[in-house]
C-alpha cells in the first residue's frame, strides 16, 4: 500500500523525459529570441540541470547560444554551469566535483559531431563565445585546447 502510494506521488519517467524536453525548449526559444530574462527564468526554474540535457540531434543550450553567436547567453549558460560544479557536494563523485559535467557541456558532440564552438566557428562567432566563457572563467583552457 505505501509503495503504490509512493509511486503515485512520484512522476513517470516519461512524464520527467517530456519535462526535460519543454525546459530545454524553453531554454532554447529564449537563445533564439536572445531573451536573456526567459532564459535566467528557466536556468533559475531548473536550477541549471538544463544545462546537461541535449535535443534529439544532441545539441545542448551551449550549441544553440553558440550558434547564434550570443555571447551574452554563453556568458550566462557559463555562469551557470559555474554554479553547478560549485554545489556538487564535496561527496559527490570525483566526475562531477572535477568538472566532467561542465567539461561535456563544452565537448558535447552533436549528431553531426559538431561541439558548441565548432558552430560558433562556422558563423565567425568563435571569438564571441570564447569572450563569454572566459569572462565567466569557465574552463577557457578546456575550449583552447580542443580548438
Amino acid at each position: 500500500m505505501a509503495e503504490e502510494q509512493a509511486d503515485e506521488a512520484s512522476p513517470a519517467p516519461a512524464a520527467l523525459a517530456r519535462s526535460a524536453s519543454l525546459q530545454l525548449e524553453a531554454v532554447i526559444t529564449a537563445i533564439k529570441h536572445d531573451s536573456l530574462a526567459l532564459l535566467e527564468q528557466t536556468l533559475q526554474q531548473t536550477q541549471g540541470s538544463v544545462l546537461l540535457s541535449t535535443d534529439t540531434i544532441g545539441r545542448n543550450a551551449l550549441h544553440y547560444a553558440s550558434a547564434v553567436g550570443s555571447e551574452q547567453a554563453c556568458e550566462l549558460l557559463a555562469d551557470w554551469l559555474l554554479r553547478l560544479r560549485a554545489a556538487a557536494p564535496p561527496q559527490a563523485a570525483p566526475s562531477t566535483r572535477d568538472g566532467d559535467a561542465v567539461r561535456s557541456v563544452l565537448l558535447q558532440r552533436d549528431s553531426n559531431q559538431d561541439t558548441p564552438l565548432h558552430l560558433a566557428t562556422r558563423l565567425g562567432a568563435a571569438m564571441k563565445v570564447r569572450k563569454g566563457a572566459r569572462s565567466a572563467r569557465l574552463c577557457a583552457h578546456e575550449w583552447q585546447r580542443n580548438c
